[in-house]
């Protein structure tokens, strides 16, 4: 790899990290018995808090400020302590062991209460992250309970119709008494997903610090996003220009998967077009889910065609893609609350999808395939990120950066090596259109010279294969048509004869004692008197429609329509006689050489006769001029034209 590729890869490495390592959560603050002390903490230089620990919560109730206090002083003057539950966590995880619980299957509704004191500060902001599914936040001095939601995600109800789940993070303006204890209430209802609780971490800080933080968040998000996707055009661009490079269009079917996934993860459909409710809920998750099955299937065959050898077989990967798009199928016709419940079988297909890439890569490297190592380094940390992550949220915990790191390094690397071999098909391109540039001068020899000039400059952009389509029916050395050119050619114009009635000739060229030639003066003297017989060719039979074609060897043939025979062998004579007179220069050197030619014709075709038969006829007089010493003109016999009805 160029040195300026590793250069970029570590510089964005490191701007990534280092946004990253930046946008780390705050400090954290740990309540105890539904309690949380901040008159140790300094807002104005320590920053924000996430309040975590044991909240305080009733579980089936939905509190206002007013009947939370009644009931707490209920509770308190009873002697009785109202359970704690920790936060963030999901009440799947904290009632797993109580199977009974009406919250052990993440479906039910709930408060959660925290006292905060010694909230010195007057101007404190909370953000709230998506809970499972919505919540409603009350903020109060507890000697003024306040009716008033500080923030509302979703429609909190206690039964499912009028529950409305959201996935937007809120942004709240809190208003503080110095000195005096506060409570942040906070009610959380979950009808529509396989996760219930708050299961999000809870921010306090100043208003400019939550904005700063939500701030750096979203640019942190969005270039690690931006990075990924730039992949997907990167690749895409790859597949357009190397159509063959099949890896290519599977890793960009990859990165848009993975594009999609982190878009969603990161809230943006809901920032960006503010879909929200139970259609924007669902769109979410079906988005979110569909993307993280098909990257799986994508992964396994950008592996499967990054090496010439194939070590799976085609049916159990068709087998394994089919399987994921009728999963994706079932994610998209069945609703939230179903196929989340389906999360953990799902994600252990991933797991073993990712097993069978692994299983890939490892037999590659095993059999030291090309670019087997490089893929190894950049896909090394996904095998470790991705199960780490995948456990963390089937344990119902938000899962972190590193994987959204490690995807960012697999996207640069393998920027790094598809780029590298789009790089060597441009090399291999350049040189071929060099190459076929210089052919073309070479065949282009009578044009004008602005004329050819500009024709090297069009011919040089044209793609390889229009080139290539040309030589193929293109003697390369002398720039006349070749065998298969004349065999497809001879053929149409006999068609056409015998269908518009009208006379056809063929004239067989060839050079008397070439071998001598070749002998005598080398075989670059013969190399320029074939190319001088195409030049005199080309003078004697000027027409369009005819077409001269080196049959082979020292031998050249001309097909004319609408030529009669007698035609022919006048152009014929005219030909033997300016290749008798004209010398061959080569080295100071005036060569004379002579050319036997035999001429055959129809006045139209017959049905019954075959192209062989006019192609026979001109062969037998070429030879009878051979044995009559060279150096003449044979015309063959007219062969009657079939005039039977």
């Amino acid at each position: 790899m160029r040195r300026g590729y590793w250069l970029i890869l570590v510089a964005t490495i490191l701007l990534v990290t280092g946004y990253h390592l930046r946008f780390q959560a705050p400090a954290t603050i740990t309540a105890e018995q539904g309690t949380a002390n901040l008159g140790n903490w300094d807002f104005t230089h320590q920053g924000p808090v996430s309040l975590s620990g044991d909240w305080l919560f009733f579980p089936g109730q939905l509190h206002t400020p007013a009947s939370f206090l009644q009931t707490l002083q209920t509770t308190g003057g009873a002697g009785r302590a109202p359970q704690t539950l920790p936060v963030p966590a999901t009440w799947n995880k904290l009632y797993r062991h109580q199977s009974s619980h009406p919250l052990a299957q993440g479906r039910g509704y709930g408060t959660y209460a925290l006292k905060l004191t010694g909230t010195g500060h007057s101007s404190l902001g909370l953000v709230q992250q998506p809970a499972c599914t919505s919540s409603r936040s009350y903020f109060f001095p507890a000697s003024a309970p306040s009716s008033q939601p500080v923030s509302t995600l979703g429609h909190v109800a206690a039964t499912a119709p009028q529950s409305l789940p959201h996935q937007q993070p809120v942004f709240s303006a809190l208003r503080t008494r110095p000195g005096a204890p506060h409570y942040l209430l906070v009610q959380v209802a979950n009808f529509d997903h396989r996760l219930g609780g708050l299961c999000r971490a809870v921010y306090l800080g100043t208003q400019q610090q939550l904005f700063d933080l939500q701030l750096q968040r979203l640019i942190g998000q969005g270039l690690t996003i931006a990075i990924i996707f730039s992949m997907t055009i990167y690749a895409f661009a790859i597949y357009f220009y190397t159509p063959h490079n099949r890896s290519s269009l599977w890793l960009g079917l990859w990165a848009l998967c993975a594009t999609l996934y982190f878009w969603t993860r990161a809230n943006f459909w809901e920032q960006a077009f503010g879909t929200g409710g139970t259609f924007g809920f669902a769109f979410h998750y079906t988005v979110e889910y569909c993307s993280l099955l098909l990257m799986g299937p994508f992964i396994i065959y950008f592996h499967h065609h990054a090496y010439r050898t194939r070590y799976v077989a085609e049916r159990l990967l068709r087998g394994n893609f089919a399987a994921v798009l009728l999963l994706c199928l079932a994610v998209l016709v069945t609703p939230v609350e179903w196929f989340t419940r389906y999360y953990t079988p799902l994600m252990w297909l991933m797991l073993a999808q990712l097993l069978l890439a692994g299983y890939i890569l490892l037999r590659a490297l095993h059999d030291r395939q090309k670019n087997a190592v490089r893929l190894g380094i950049s896909a090394l940390p996904l095998f470790f990120t991705i199960p780490v992550d995948l456990f963390a949220n089937l344990n119902g915990k938000p899962s972190g950066s590193y994987t959204e790191l490690a995807m960012v390094f697999f996207v640069f690397m393998q920027g790094l090596v598809q780029g590298r071999r789009l790089g060597l098909v441009i090399v291999r391109s350049q040189h071929l259109s060099d190459s076929l540039a210089e052919e073309v001068k070479h065949q282009t020899a009578s044009l004008e010279e602005k004329n050819y000039e500009l024709l090297i400059a069009r011919t040089a952009l044209e793609e390889a294969n229009r080139d290539l389509k040309a030589l193929s029916i293109t003697d390369g050395l002398t720039g006349a048509y070749n065998r298969l050119y004349f065999d497809r050619q001879f053929l149409i114009e006999w068609q056409r004869a015998r269908r518009e009635r009208c006379p056809l000739s063929l004239v067989l060229v060839d050079i008397d004692h070439f071998k001598a030639l070749n002998d005598n003066h080398g075989h670059l003297a013969g190399d320029q008197g074939l190319k001088a017989i195409v030049s005199h060719l080309h003078a004697i039979f000027r027409r369009a429609s005819d077409v001269v074609c080196r049959y082979g060897g020292e031998e050249f043939v001309v097909l004319l329509p609408n030529t009669s025979p007698d035609q022919a062998a006048a152009a014929a004579e005219e030909l033997r006689a300016l290749v008798a007179s004209t010398p061959l220069h080569y080295h100071d050197q005036e060569i004379y050489y002579t050319v036997s030619i035999g001429v055959g014709g129809l006045p139209a075709p017959g049905p019954s006769q075959q192209p062989l038969d006019l192609l026979s006829a001109a062969d037998r007089a070429l030879y009878q001029v051979k044995r009559d010493g060279r150096n003449g003109v044979g015309v063959a016999d007219v062969i009657a034209a079939d005039i039977r009805a």
